[in-house]
């Protein structure tokens, strides 16, 4: 009777640990979602401060003992680091913040072009926003922060997947 309960605790713990792995996956299928929990990674490690550029963060996530074992457990290869910046929706990289203090309550990650006049903003769920919108959170006049209108996260995360099959390009 104890051997099979031990068996069972047994059983449900590796369960357990490879559903947290795919978990971690899962939430980062696409650039923008890569590229948004990278930079909380970042801030994480450095006092809520960003990076003050491009290089200084991709160098952060290449050569950081505890950024590597988080960008592993999201399984964010060495390789995926540098292509995580081109969004295969607008083939276009995405405009980055840098240097912004505070724990994520600034809009950080931006389509440069987007699609028919609409732009990404990676907010929490990314949004989907018109020219004179985008340019308040990129000047930030407006913070992040729930908003009314846009596409939730479940269609933007869809029409990325998309993007990204069609280019070939994830």
């Amino acid at each position: 009777m104890i051997r099979s309960i031990t068996l069972l605790l047994l059983l449900c713990t590796l369960f357990a640990g490879c559903g947290e792995k795919t978990t971690s996956a899962a939430l980062n299928k696409t650039n923008l979602s890569r590229l948004k929990n990278c930079y909380s990674i970042y801030l994480d490690d450095n006092a809520h401060v960003g990076p003050k550029d491009k290089e200084e963060f991709v160098n952060f996530l290449l050569t950081d003992r505890r950024a590597i074992k988080r960008r592993k457990r999201m399984e964010i290869t060495d390789e995926q680091v540098e292509s995580m910046f081109m969004n295969p929706r607008d083939g276009q990289e995405f405009k980055v913040k840098y240097g912004v203090e505070g724990y994520l309550n600034h809009a950080i990650i931006f389509e440069a072009v987007g699609v028919d006049g609409m732009r990404i903003v990676a907010l929490d769920p990314p949004q989907e926003v018109d020219a004179e919108t985008y340019d308040k959170y990129w000047t930030g006049k407006i913070k992040a922060g729930p908003m009314g209108g846009g596409g939730g996260l479940k269609e933007i995360e869809e029409e990325l997947d998309k993007e990204a099959i069609e280019s070939g390009s994830e």
